[in-house]
């Protein structure tokens, strides 16, 4: 599905750079600096189409609707025809298309693609994240090396004094900052190590749906900046950093700013959550309370605690949501977010020798727990591995499944079944012989 996907934004891409700049049918739209042109709503009807075809099933909320109506608990494509509008009416050569898919609140597919320098970021949930098909990784540059990215939230003239504000304060405490006038393209710089911190004090859904998928999958962090879940479907104002970065003290300085004498003392921390008359209308969904995540369990440890609990029974793929729960950097375990390959060394060791204990011992119920501990281990380094872009533990499931199935000939191929083990060990081994062989 995602190539289909990326293959209609490229596409779309083509509008944009065969747009004709002497008739660009320029409207206003409500809040300073909100402009559209018909080419976002070209973009938008080809966007709708398109991906009506690939996923007939999915809702779509788009920018340019004037009716964003969905339903929170199915899928919803969360779509911006052209992020940085402004940017494409000066020629600017900064705009995007953003492309989000959410189930039941989380985001699980983002396509950011920049027709102007042909770049083309993706990333699926628990895959990577991708650009132009290479994985690209978070910076791990600690705050003082790291290049700030800024949005002013020009719509919201509340918020003018302190985005100046924390401006000024990222542009003493980092090497430089940068505002690019496109959210999309800011949070793929995030995620391709280009810069480490980006923050805006209000973003809507489409800014943000498909980048800050693709921040998380390379390895980065998002998070409200006042704290606390957020909605996919909601306005928010978020922080998206690298691995170096300190969360809180990021968020609370951001806050700090937000309501302290340098940004005029006008607010408060609450007065940066989305005013209830801009929230956004669902259908077929229960009514939510402000700032409560739409349909995510992965946005709140209450979504975590309502979705999960003891004496459920759970499937193999349950089991990799709660691994990835475990390492949420906002809500999850604070040891197992800390874990590295290096640290769990011992772990999957001590495990190791758990496991041969109660087979020693014959103990088959220790031995059922201790084999789910040796699994723990394994999967907490495929997360880990995920987060780096590395690879995922469907690629484990891949090569494993391979390696069994061409060391196995006689099992799944033409060779004649071993009469004994011993034979059946030599053939193995002489399968093996042939895969050292040939590798370079």
């Amino acid at each position: 599905m995602i190539e289909r996907i990326i293959e209609l934004a490229r596409r779309c891409g083509q509008i944009m750079l065969d747009a004709d700049r002497s008739s660009i049918g320029l409207l206003e739209k409500e809040g300073h600096g909100n402009f559209v042109t018909k080419y976002d709503q070209l973009v938008q009807q080809e966007l709708e189409a398109g991906l009506h075809k690939i996923l007939p099933e999915a809702s779509f909320l788009g920018e340019e609707d004037e009716a964003q109506e969905f339903d929170p608990d199915g899928l919803v494509f969360i779509v911006d025809p052209i992020d940085g509008t402004v940017n494409f009416i000066k020629d600017m050569h900064c705009s995007s298309i953003s492309i989000g898919l959410a189930k039941a609140g989380e985001m699980i597919l983002g396509v950011v693609y920049n027709p102007y320098a042909d770049e083309m970021f993706y990333a699926e949930k628990g895959k990577g994240a991708f650009l132009n098909g290479s994985p690209i990784h978070v910076s791990d540059q600690s705050i003082e090396n790291a290049l700030t990215l800024i949005g002013t939230a020009p719509y919201y003239e509340e918020l003018r004094d302190s985005s100046i504000a924390a401006a000024k304060h990222y542009l003493e405490k980092t090497m430089d900052i940068r505002r690019s006038g496109s959210a999309a393209i800011d949070f793929c710089s995030v995620a391709a190590g280009r810069a480490e911190l980006y923050f805006e004090y209000r973003l809507c859904p489409w800014d943000f749906a498909a980048g800050s998928l693709i921040v998380k999958e390379a390895g980065g962090q998002v998070a409200k900046i006042e704290g606390g879940g957020f909605s996919v479907f909601e306005k928010n104002g978020l922080m998206a950093m690298g691995r170096g970065i300190h969360l809180e003290k990021l968020m609370e300085d951001a806050v700090e700013i937000a309501t302290g004498d340098a940004s005029g003392g006008k607010m408060e921390a609450k007065d940066l959550t989305m005013p209830e008359k801009e929230r956004i209308t669902v259908r077929n969904g229960r009514e939510q309370s402000a700032g409560e995540p739409a349909g995510s369990v992965a946005e709140s440890n209450e979504g975590y605690r309502e979705k999960y609990y003891e004496g459920q029974t759970h499937s193999m793929s349950e089991l990799l949501e709660i691994i990835h729960a475990l390492r949420d950097p906002v809500y999850g375990c604070s040891w197992d977010t800390a874990q590295t390959h290096e640290t769990m060394k011992k772990c999957l060791t001590d495990e190791c020798e758990e496991v041969n204990q109660a087979i020693d011992n014959q103990d088959d119920r220790n031995l059922c727990e201790e084999l789910g501990d040796v699994m723990l281990q394994v999967l907490l380094n495929a997360e880990i591995a995920a987060e780096r872009g590395a690879f995922t533990f469907d690629d484990i499931v891949q090569m494993l499944t391979d390696k069994l199935i061409r060391r196995h000939p006689h099992v799944f191929g033409e060779e004649p079944r071993p009469t004994n083990p011993e034979e059946a060990l030599a053939l193995w081994k002489k399968v093996k012989e042939i895969e050292r062989g040939s590798k370079p």
